[in-house]
């Protein structure tokens, strides 16, 4: 989603029915050229600043998103890609609607939030206010108060702590919250607190200590480590069936002169395995049962990343593993470590379910260079210039990418085979990807905020929408 913040006006008055309103709408004059769009589940939804109203595009037209008279604040999509996940005001106050398909799924009283967790089954959610990152209004929030959906049952449910969270966990059944001093399980089918941990009470010296939280696969036991800073190597492992606390030292913190330097391990959880990292190189995994470490690569660096069900990259922005930028692919199913270097930039690489493709200069040609993320195999296309953005996505059982070529100002589609052809179908759009549901890609433009594009990767056909004028947009529903 591409937060991009401005100012609306419009010819038409704020109730559409002022003295210079003809039978016809008059055009919407733009002068926020940047709304926001939002794939979510079948369409994409655009939002403007201070518009009473959102669009919703689908391959087969535009349409008013029916909100029920409520103003959309901000919109973003759950992290599985199925609801738009709306914050609105209107005269009940503050409401969060999870749309789904165009539809209202549910609406409940809520607050601020700019955090989402998910849990892996798509049934709960998790909504909090991380106060590290920017808010998205300026409404006063609980920072110690998070929210509970359950999106079958229908059930909103807002949970006090004592913690100012910092991570959330979810798994079907339990969740794990990590804050500053603490750490709090959560029964999700209960929407309740569950086993409450405070560590300087269990013995931990630093009682602002707890930082990275990770739920083990069988959600019996939450993994807690310390700050990215602290010189504290220790991880926590708390029982959330069972009380209990558990410690046990990482053995990544480094050794100078025999001298060793305690170094926090950061914690992530990939399919069902768990591992540690530290900035100062170094990837293990972590069995919560008998909490025993196996060295993967004592060498492996990384500074962002991005988890994907069974695999994660791991962005090497610094270029400390083989000398260069890139990214490390870690597959779960059988383990492995994949390293890619990049060029140009670090994210110049894009994921679909089965395949990547990267930027690559070799040979003094730029090229997409093709992953198979299921055997490692590769191969690469020469382009006419540097991939500047990619998307990709399945069609009919076959990976398909539609890529952006600088210089050239053309975007087209590449079937992900070896010895495909690159076909172009546009020119000079910015900003696309794959809707949600896999169906169509879509174009937008930073420089046309009335604009939004579908392209069929099978008829190798655009559909373009323009002018949103017919849809009134600011008359109040």
């Amino acid at each position: 989603m591409y937060v991009l913040l401005g100012s609306f006006l419009a010819c038409l008055s704020p109730e559409g029915d002022g003295p210079d309103r003809a039978d016809d709408p008059e055009p919407l004059v733009l002068f926020d050229e940047w709304p926001d769009y939002t794939p979510a589940g079948d369409a994409v939804y655009i939002r403007y600043d201070e518009v009473p109203n959102m669009v919703r595009a689908t391959p087969a037209g535009v349409e008013v998103l029916d909100l029920g008279g409520r103003v959309p604040l901000w919109a973003e999509a759950t992290p599985d890609g199925r609801f738009l996940l709306v914050l609105t005001s209107s005269d009940a106050g503050i409401e969060h609607v999870l749309i789904e398909d165009g539809a209202i799924a549910m609406v409940f009283p809520d607050q601020e939030t700019n955090r989402v967790e998910v849990s892996p089954d798509g049934r709960h959610l998790a909504l909090w206010y991380d106060g590290t990152l920017d808010p998205h209004t300026e409404l006063l929030v609980d920072v110690g108060q998070i929210t509970l959906v359950d999106t079958e049952a229908g059930v909103a449910t807002r949970v006090a702590t004592s913690l100012v969270p910092r991570t959330v966990s979810l798994g079907d059944e339990r969740g794990l919250i990590v804050g500053t001093r603490g750490a709090l399980g959560l029964d999700l089918l209960t929407q309740t607190a569950g086993q409450d941990y405070d560590f300087e009470g269990e013995g931990v010296e630093n009682g602002a200590w707890g930082y990275w939280g990770v739920l083990s696969a069988d959600e019996a036991y939450g993994l807690v480590s310390a700050e990215p800073d602290e010189a504290d190597d220790t991880v926590v492992r708390l029982g959330l069936a069972e009380r209990s606390f558990l410690t046990v030292e990482s053995p990544l913190s480094p050794e100078y002169d025999g001298v060793r330097y305690e170094v926090a391990p950061r914690l992530f959880r990939v399919g069902d395995a768990l591992f540690a990292h530290t900035d100062s190189g170094g990837l293990a995994t972590l069995e919560p049962e008998t909490l025993a470490f196996t060295v993967l690569d004592p060498d492996v660096h990384f500074s962002l990343i991005e988890v994907q069900e069974d695999r994660a990259v791991l962005y090497d922005q610094d270029g400390e593993t083989a000398g260069e930028e890139g990214t490390h692919i870690l597959w779960t199913d059988p383990l492995a470590l994949h390293w890619e270097p990049v060029n140009g930039r670090v994210n110049g690489i894009w994921f679909g379910d089965d395949h990547a493709v990267l930027q690559r200069y070799e040979g003094e040609t730029w090229h997409v260079k093709v992953l198979d993320l299921g055997t490692g195999a590769t191969w690469l296309k020469a382009l006419q210039d540097v991939p500047d953005w990619g998307a990709l996505m399945t069609v009919n059982g076959s990976p398909m990418a539609l890529l952006a070529i600088s210089g050239v100002d053309s975007y087209g589609l590449l079937p992900l085979a070896a010895g495909s052809s690159l076909a172009s179908v546009g020119t000079e759009r910015l900003l696309f990807g794959a809707m949600a549901n896999d169906e169509a890609f879509y174009v937008t433009d930073m420089d046309d905020a009335g604009f939004i594009g579908f392209v069929d990767p099978l008829a190798l056909q655009q559909i373009e929408y323009s002018d949103f004028t017919e849809l009134d947009l600011l008359r109040e529903r």
